[in-house]
């Protein structure tokens, strides 16, 4: 993955002889692409998102000055990734906190939001579209008061209806075979969560890894004053993620590759794959948005999230990927 500028300006000016002056602007996006060499020679893409002003400029001296205003930029063809734990940057490199932006960049659009702007949550869909597998509940359940029917067994067994949405019935079976774009939504301040069951690695020894393809239509939020996209995978609704740290995800917009394997070897020869263990047992994938602590500047804790209360649409594909 590449690694997040955390100073762009800093970072363009130190290494300006290597500019190649390419600016493509997408207005469309409100964002533009600058290409550049690394250090090594290789050819890279600075993507820059804002509302705010660029500005090349070619010196007396023959050299040239990049000027942002109000920008944050990353070497990368993909948004801004931020590693689970403390670090930031891809997870293969630490960031320094600097590169959620700089609080004039990422917009809210129509999408974004700090928590008092955006939508109810009362439009999007209704989320009943996703999985193409059977519950795995017995269809025994509970009430908690608030209307929500909540099971006692099997699939999304003793969820909170306050803080999450589950159902048995929108599920991510079967886990092992891909499946093609679904559309789900962030809502209510609530976490989307997706029950699946695990195979054991004994049924699935013909696939090497397998792939949570995330697209989205919804802008970049900027990770010091707003909410940012969040995903994990855990044994019960909304619980604590797996040991491996690959098995959750930051981002500042829902576009991500995200890998999990049950094949040791090809977990411990690949970095930022996603190990799930050889046993067959029922776990879930939980989506968010929420405040990520390293880079925000407020108060953001477990208890504090930060959530927006606009609504927050993005799509999942599955893929698998069998041994070659």
């Amino acid at each position: 993955m590449s690694p997040v500028v955390s100073n762009p300006c800093r970072f363009i000016l130190s290494n300006i002889l290597c500019l190649t002056g390419f600016l493509i602007p997408a207005a469309a996006t409100m964002a533009a692409t600058l290409e550049v060499l690394d250090a090594s020679g290789e050819k890279q893409t600075l993507e820059i998102q804002s509302d705010n002003s660029v500005q090349l400029t070619a010196l007396a001296s023959g050299s040239m000055q990049l000027r942002l205003n109000g920008y944050y930029a990353v070497i990368s063809d993909t948004p801004i990734e931020l590693a689970s734990g403390s670090s930031g940057g891809d997870g293969s490199s630490g960031g320094d906190g600097s590169s959620g932006g700089d609080g004039s960049s990422g917009g809210d659009g129509s999408s974004g939001g700090d928590g008092s702007t955006g939508g109810d949550g009362s439009s999007g869909g209704d989320g009943s579209t996703g999985g193409d597998g059977s519950s795995g509940g017995d269809g025994s359940s509970s009430g908690d008061g608030s209307g929500a029917q909540v099971p006692t067994d099997g699939y999304c067994a003793g969820y909170d209806p306050s803080t999450a949405d589950c159902n048995p019935d929108q599920n991510f079976d079967t886990w092992n075979l891909p499946q093609g774009e679904v559309n789900y939504w962030i809502r209510n301040r609530l976490t989307e969560v997706m029950p699946f069951t695990l195979p054991a690695r004994a049924d699935t020894e013909n696939v090497q890894y397998g792939i949570l393809q995330l697209t989205t239509a919804e802008r970049v939020r900027n990770a010091k004053t707003q909410d940012i996209f969040h995903m994990w995978v855990s044994e019960t609704p909304e619980g604590p993620k797996l040991e491996d740290e690959d098995c959750e995800w930051y981002g500042t917009q829902a576009r991500h590759y995200w890998y999990w394997t049950q094949d040791a070897a090809t977990h411990a020869a690949n970095q930022g794959m996603c190990f799930l263990g050889t046993e067959s047992r029922v776990l879930y994938v939980n989506f968010e948005t929420r405040c990520y602590e390293p880079f925000y500047t407020g108060s953001c804790s477990d208890t504090n999230k930060r959530k927006s209360s606009a609504k927050y649409q993005f799509d999942v594909a599955r893929r698998v990927q069998p041994y070659k």
